[in-house]
């Protein structure tokens, strides 16, 4: 069989089923490829990270993800869509966040 990953192959992950295969890309591309009623059917989803590392199915429709955003995520299956990430920051936490690093570099550097 061959299926349509145009990159290479970082991680892969079989559904504790037996009947879907995932596998990350190096080209940040998740596939999906389900074995229902003998006729495998795949299913291509382009990620806007980085590419994926690892992957583990939860259950049967439900598969987590890490690569190198270091920010995992969360797929749900059946047709397969991607959920969310799993480390989500708060708006409050992100301002901080830019304003402590940023601003103060800003700054420091007009002064």
């Amino acid at each position: 069989m061959d299926w349509s990953c145009a990159s290479w192959v970082n991680c892969c992950a079989f559904c504790p089923s037996g009947r879907t295969i995932a596998f990350g890309g190096h080209d940040a591309s998740i596939h999906f490829v389900s074995f229902n009623n003998g006729e495998p059917a795949e299913q291509v989803m382009r990620l806007s990270g980085l590419p994926l590392c690892d992957m583990q199915f939860l259950s049967p429709t439900v598969l987590v993800a890490g690569g190198h955003d270091c920010n995992p995520v969360l797929f749900a299956g059946a047709p397969w869509r991607f959920v969310d990430s799993v480390d989500k920051k708060s708006e409050a936490a992100a301002a901080v966040a830019a304003t402590s690093g940023a601003a103060a570099a800003r700054a420091m550097f007009q002064a």
